[in-house]
């Protein structure tokens, strides 16, 4: 009797072996094995390893845990054996393929084991042709063997990945992996990243996304803010600059400019409109105080964009003060087409020349006195004929220093006009002298230094041209692209 129980037992393991081998293709895994035989597959309830079941070692056949090296044995002794009822209908085929994988050789379970930090990694919203923050994943080996990760692939140009020390990983160790987005256009981008190895289960993936935005410009200006100070009615005699920055990854164009006039000017400007300035270029906007009245001025300069917010403002300020009695105002022309500067206190001259088009207003001016005082030099005219442009020009020039008037009256004795030879127009106005003379000059108190460069000497004698300024920057600006620093030769009222 008890050999043909023995026999038919044979026989039940034999069939549910062939049940199992005939109805699952699986490839038995001795490490899944090993986690179900250590793990809690029923809360509640032993595990396999347990000193009242079989053990932590399948080898020493505790309680005859050998006779579960096939499905068909874990099978029947479930089916069989009261105390482990509980795990009636709870294992599957492939279950039990991995179990008996361990109950036959424990030492299959030695293998490396892949665990990734992330399934799906998601970037959002990037502006086109930026850098997301690298976002890192950690590849684990939770095995017993080095793991080997042969490669780390992405699908697209778009994302990037680079593994740090995950060529070859030990037990218990681990390994990451920085994780990039840069999109090159607008959209939503998807792509698969990719890590071969040498555990089971075929290659980890993992999800990668984002999406690439147009951004707008963004902007960033030099100043918020410009206080000009005092200037006389009608006198530009000071210049600031505002820088636009692009700060963005994209174009930003120029819409408008506005809010300043009348009495705050452009004086140089880049920033027009349709201008295109570049990622990480800027614009120039040079701005100036004309005061109309002889009252404080406040105005908001609106600079209109493409770029984020739209607009920016600069807040001006500035104060207008009346001229002094008796005097008025040296106003400055150019001729463009000839590069050259020409000034005149008179009234009639300035009728004519605004009605030249030729001759523009720079809207730089200072104020000289109309009528001789004690304290006052006489500012005199000098032109110069043929002397410019092959001959075909003349320049003129201004003086109030004595010892100039000297030198020019020796070269030409009897004021004839006289190529190259100073002919003496008059005295235009008066003004004060220097404390201290030229270059590193100085005035009184209460009064500002006019500034004399010369284009001469690299260009002379066919292109002379002298400017007078009382704007220091202004000053600055033209000896620094190579004019000759004469220094202070004219002093005249402050506002």
């Amino acid at each position: 009797m008890q050999k043909l129980l023995k026999a038919s037992s044979t026989a039940l393991v034999a069939f549910l072996s062939l049940l199992v081998a005939s109805t699952h293709a699986h490839e038995p895994s001795a490490a899944n094995g090993r986690a179900l035989y250590q793990g809690v597959i029923v809360p509640g309830n032993p595990n396999c390893a347990s000193g009242g079941c079989h053990g932590p070692n399948p080898l020493l056949n505790i309680n005859g845990v050998q006779n579960g090296d096939t499905p068909g044995g874990i099978a029947l002794a479930i089916s069989r054996v009261a105390q482990m009822s509980f795990l009636r209908g709870v294992l599957n085929t492939t279950q039990l393929e991995d179990l008996s994988a361990y109950i036959a050789n424990p030492a299959a379970a030695n293998v490396p084991a892949i665990s990734v930090s992330e399934v799906a990694l998601d970037f959002g919203s990037v502006t086109v042709g930026q850098s997301a923050p690298n976002r890192t994943l950690t590849i684990s080996n939770t095995g017993e063997l080095a793991l080997v990760v042969s490669s780390i692939a992405v699908g697209s140009l778009e994302f990037s990945a680079t593994g740090t020390g995950c060529a070859q990983i030990a037990p218990g160790s681990s390994c990451s992996v920085s994780v990039g987005f840069r999109p090159q256009s607008a959209g939503q981008k998807q792509t698969t990243l990719t890590i071969a190895h040498n555990a089971g289960g075929g290659n980890k993936t993992v999800a990668l996304s984002g999406t690439g935005a147009i951004s707008q410009a963004t902007v960033e200006i030099s100043a918020n803010s410009i206080q000009f100070g005092r200037a006389f009615v009608g006198q530009l005699l000071f210049v600031d600059t505002v820088r636009v920055i692009n700060t963005g990854a994209v174009p930003l164009n120029i819409n408008g400019l506005d809010g300043f006039a009348p009495n705050f000017v452009l004086v140089a400007n880049t920033c027009t409109v349709g201008a295109e300035v570049p990622p990480g270029g800027e614009c120039r906007i040079e701005i100036g105080f004309v005061p109309q009245l002889a009252t404080t001025f406040a105005a908001t300069m609106s600079i209109s964009h493409n770029g984020q917010g739209g607009v920016n403002t600069v807040s001006l300020g500035g104060t207008g003060v009346a001229l002094p009695a008796g005097a008025r105002l040296m106003v400055e022309y150019s001729i463009p087409a000839l590069d050259y500067y020409f000034m005149t206190s008179r009234q009639a001259e300035q009728t004519l020349l605004d009605g030249i088009a030729s001759f523009r207003r720079t809207r730089f001016a200072f104020p000289v006195y109309e009528a001789e005082a004690p304290s006052r030099a006489s500012l005199s005219r000098y032109f110069f004929a043929e002397v410019a442009r092959n001959a075909s020009r003349g320049s003129h020039f201004y003086t109030a220093i004595d010892a100039e008037k000297a030198v020019l009256a020796s070269l030409n004795p009897t004021n004839e006009s006289i190529r190259g030879k100073g002919v003496n127009e008059g005295v235009d106005s008066w003004v004060s002298l220097p404390v201290v003379e030229g270059v590193g000059g100085s005035c009184a108190a209460g009064q500002q230094p006019v500034f004399r460069v010369f284009r001469g000497n690299t260009r002379f004698p066919d292109d002379p041209n002298h400017r007078f300024t009382a704007v220091r920057s202004v000053y600055e600006t033209f000896v620094s692209n190579g004019w000759d620093n004469e220094g202070v030769k004219l002093c005249v009222p402050a506002p």
